[in-house]
């Protein structure tokens, strides 16, 4: 990334911690983060969109555990349904440098969460978990079983999540998946299906991201009739948290289409 921050190193840190099964010590941290960010503002900063996204998680971590003003070990595993550090490792790209092993893990974990845990104690994260499962079925080689996820994934879109990211890079994992099978078929009609079907996907996924910044652009003009300058900051800031990643996601859309040129028949 390009905009690096004490607060979001201070998240990455506590996300390698929570990885680390370091409950206790990783709630502590965690919690420190909305007070480093809250007197970024006081002193007239603008949160950088890593940090947004890391304040908003930490929000949504302590609305699953009731509103709590601050977390302790054990409530923090319970609320944390979607791994912090997967979840960086995917926005980041990194699937694709996981090793088998870890990727079988991450396959189990999430396929236990999705069998034990309640809807209800899932909640907004369902679909978040069937794109990390799909993505990484996928690189371990099972491209049906990935297809399955990641259409699960799109059909259980959720608008009341705040991870509003999760469905266009669902849909850009779709397109992707259409390249992996065309390298896998030797079937020339079904090349050019699946060549079609890549495009569709990756259209997609962009219009989606083109439908989310038109949205955003409509609630910074509402917002800019607001007088108070608590108002008039979220005017030139990015509310989501949302910016980096959909801007790597249209970077990855496009290397998408070249590659897909390859394939061209």
């Amino acid at each position: 990334m390009n905009n690096w921050s004490r607060a979001f190193y201070h998240y990455i840190a506590t996300c390698c911690m929570f990885a680390d099964e370091e409950y206790e010590k990783s709630a502590l941290e965690f919690m420190q983060i909305p007070g480093i960010l809250k007197r970024k503002r006081h002193l007239g900063g603008r949160l950088l969109p890593n940090e947004i996204f890391a304040e908003r998680k930490i929000k949504h971590w302590k609305a699953k555990a009731n509103n709590a003003t601050v977390l302790d070990g054990p409530t923090l595993k319970r609320v944390v349904v979607v791994h912090p550090l997967w979840e960086l490792i995917y926005l980041w790209n990194g699937f694709s440098q996981l090793t088998a092993s870890t990727l079988q893990l991450l396959k189990q974990t999430i396929e236990t969460s999705l069998a034990t845990l309640s809807k209800e104690d899932i909640g907004t994260d369902m679909s978040q978990l069937y794109l990390l499962l799909g993505v990484s079925v996928r690189e371990l080689g099972d491209f049906d079983l990935a297809d399955m996820y990641l259409r699960q994934s799109i059909r259980s879109e959720d608008m009341k999540c705040e991870d509003r990211w999760v469905t266009p890079h669902a849909l850009y994992e779709m397109a992707a998946l259409c390249c992996f099978r065309i390298m896998q078929t030797k079937d020339v009609y079904q090349q050019l299906k699946l060549y079609k079907e890549a495009h569709e996907w990756i259209r997609k996924s962009e219009k989606h991201l083109a439908h989310r910044v038109n949205h955003l652009q409509q609630q910074q003009q509402q917002q800019q009739q607001y007088p108070h300058p608590q108002e008039a900051e979220s005017v030139t800031s990015d509310n989501t948290g949302d910016s980096d990643w959909d801007s790597r996601l249209h970077v990855r859309c496009q290397l998408l289409i070249e590659k897909l040129e390859d394939f061209r028949l």
